[in-house]
């Protein structure tokens, strides 16, 4: 399916394959991250889009909602989609870089601001 015509079950090759990465076990999450940043980095330039960026996320918690049923009671408990809680992410993430739609992200900004949400989920 094309992006525009996706629904909420459908699931582009690059969501899911991002979403693996994120499933090998023992890799230090840098590793992840690179994996699944060049599996969304459409033009292969070495940042994303904040569209890109929120396939990340998303993919991201699709895959540990699905493989933890502690992270699953987490966003039951929030009474939210996992898209939308993404899009909270995004938005914050955004914010907190002082970035604009527009602009994009580098792998190393990926990598900071997932070492910052982190440490955040840790306290919950």
């Amino acid at each position: 399916t094309s992006e525009d015509n996706s629904t909420e079950n459908d699931v582009l090759f690059s969501t899911f394959a991002a979403g693996l990465a994120f499933l090998c076990g023992g890799s230090p999450i840098e590793d992840k991250l690179m994996v699944a940043f060049t599996l969304v980095d459409s033009d292969s330039d070495g940042f994303i889009t904040q569209e890109e960026f929120k396939e990340l996320v998303t993919a991201a918690l699709k895959t540990v909602t699905v493989c933890s049923k502690l992270i699953q009671a987490k966003v039951l408990h929030l009474n939210t989609h996992v898209r939308e809680l993404a899009d909270m992410v995004v938005s914050e993430a955004m914010s907190s870089l002082n970035l604009k739609e527009a602009d994009e992200l580098s792998l190393e900004m990926v990598c900071e601001l997932a070492e910052d949400f982190l440490k955040v989920a840790a306290l919950y």
